[in-house]
């Protein structure tokens, strides 16, 4: 069965006009998922920043209660966010996936067209493929390295809770800060993908038209 299933995806695949099509329909999906995690990035970029601005108040007071409940919600967070970079680092590795496949697609419509015209039009698109596919190895190394910059957040918060001391509690001040930094930095890394995701799917419509001539 997942033979025949295999073989059912290849040869819809192997179809220039049903492929394109599915190319479309997949980037309009993948839009609207960047859309949604660019709001969850806010969401927690805010909670980042009122967590540190709280930290920095019960640390001014050495309000022991207070910083060690929030050692708890940092940890929390931090717990949330290295699970949200994980999924992401998956992400990333299917549209590596994904994207070499678009390539290996257009090298074989290349290899098979004859008319110069055309050939041009098939030299374009395996530009814009393998332009795509490198955009998609840099996102891949980037969420790795970013959820790496998480993990090594955590471990060391984690390593210091508890530890209420003038150089423990600076040192969990400065990771706060390092996350929220990290945090606002990802808000810029999620426009820069929107703006990309624009652009391939006026790319995949462009393809179409021209397939359709």
């Amino acid at each position: 069965m997942n033979l025949l299933r295999t073989s059912a995806v290849v040869m819809f695949l192997s179809s220039p006009a049903l492929a394109q099509g599915y190319e479309q329909r997949q980037g309009r999906v993948e839009l609207h998922q960047e859309q949604r995690e660019a709001r969850d990035d806010k969401r927690d970029a805010m909670k980042a920043s009122t967590l540190l601005s709280r930290y920095d108040a019960a640390r001014a007071r050495y309000d022991r209660r207070t910083l060690r409940l929030l050692d708890g919600e940092a940890l929390g967070l931090l717990d949330r966010e290295l699970n949200e970079s994980r999924m992401e680092v998956r992400k990333a590795h299917a549209e590596v996936a994904r994207s070499s496949g678009e390539v290996a697609r257009s090298r074989e419509e290349l290899r098979h067209t004859g008319h110069p015209a055309a050939r041009a039009d098939d030299r374009r698109d395996l530009r814009d493929d393998v332009r795509d596919r490198n955009d998609d190895v840099r996102d891949a190394v980037y969420e790795r390295r970013d959820m790496t910059h998480v993990r090594n957040i955590r471990a060391n918060y984690a390593a210091l809770v508890g530890r209420l001391d003038a150089r423990s509690t600076g040192r969990k001040r400065m990771l706060l800060a390092d996350f929220l930094q990290r945090s606002r930095a990802e808000l810029a890394a999620d426009a820069a993908e929107r703006r990309e995701d624009h652009r391939e799917l006026r790319e995949d419509r462009r393809e179409a038209r021209e397939d359709r001539r």
